[in-house]
């Protein structure tokens, strides 16, 4: 079996419970973003439903803004001290 279709059948066996346990104990940035963009995609291909959407997006959302957060304070404290 090619990636694609790999890829493919992974994004059509969504469990809205499943995704929510990932995200909850997910703490590393790059893997919460992962899970957004694959939660999107399926929203996009019309595979999970606005309710399953907009759900992940209630949870995903304030960690993925904690983690942008951090990022803008690192990259502002390097800007300071190179300043």
């Amino acid at each position: 079996m090619n990636d694609s279709k790999l890829n493919d059948s992974k994004l059509n066996d969504f469990d809205l419970i499943d995704f929510q346990r990932k995200a909850r104990n997910t703490t590393c940035p790059q893997k919460l973003f992962a899970l957004w963009d694959q939660v999107c995609t399926l929203y996009e291909r019309g595979q999970i439903s606005a309710y399953e959407w907009n759900e992940m997006k209630d949870l995903l959302k304030p960690s993925i803004s904690k983690a942008s957060l951090v990022r803008i304070m690192v990259d502002d404290s390097f800007e300071r001290k190179t300043a």
